[in-house]
């Protein structure tokens, strides 16, 4: 197991684990429906809301008809939003791989961070890499619930000057969370090269960086809460 990863096992259980969530969500918000509307690969939406929105999202979002009912499903302490080959904004195909002065792994994207912050400042890079869905759903097990978030307004948030970010000696990026001027800085967001597999992932990854990340979403833009059945 890399010290930034997880074992091949406990991969395959979070994946299982993920699809009965997506089955669970299926159930509960679209009954009448007979065919099992999950989708369990690719880069579109996990479910859908082929009975059309809950009547809550109508208080908290009341042009919600006018929004794709496709949902991304997410669960656990680490949000993987992008895991395989670089991504053209942030690294160059021809990317080297080293050693910095800490004798520590290092990736060269070969990409200026000029280049790279322009990238993570931009909604379509999200729109491209995040947006699997025009809703995003956490499901919070500890309290039962399902917290529903709009993509538009978490993109708009990763946008915004509240998250700042950081290159490291190793290559790696860290997108940090600033609440407010002078407050302490959270590291949310990394982007990184992932030496055992040879690939980058992108996400809310380390610790519990997941579950900070939705704490942060709470706080920050409109959702709506409802009970898991």
């Amino acid at each position: 197991m890399s010290k930034h990863g997880m074992s091949s096992e406990q991969a395959s259980r979070k994946k299982r684990n993920g699809h009965k969530l997506e089955e669970r969500f299926h159930r509960q918000f679209n009954p009448s429906s007979s065919a099992l509307l999950v989708n369990y690969s690719g880069s579109t939406a996990d479910c859908r809301f082929k009975s059309g929105f809950p009547p809550q999202f109508y208080k908290v979002w009341p042009d919600a008809d006018e929004e794709g009912l496709g949902v991304s499903i997410k669960s656990g302490y680490a949000l993987q939003f992008q895991l395989g080959s670089p991504l053209m904004e942030l690294t160059n195909s021809e990317y080297l791989v080293g050693k910095n002065d800490k004798d520590q792994t290092k990736v060269d994207h070969l990409k200026s961070f000029v280049e790279q912050v322009a990238s993570l400042k931009d909604p379509n890079f999200w729109r491209k890499y995040l947006k699997k869905g025009d809703w995003m759903c956490h499901a919070d097990l500890e309290n039962n619930k399902w917290r529903l978030f709009r993509m538009e307004e978490i993109i708009d948030l990763l946008v915004s000057d509240k998250f700042i970010w950081d290159l490291l000696s190793t290559g790696r990026i860290k997108g940090r969370y600033h609440s407010s001027v002078g407050a302490k800085p959270i590291s949310i967001i990394t982007y990184e090269y992932r030496k055992k597999k040879k690939s980058f992932v992108l996400g809310a990854n380390g610790g519990q960086c997941g579950k900070k990340f939705i704490e942060i979403l709470l706080k920050e833009i409109n959702y709506v809460s409802i009970s898991m059945k």
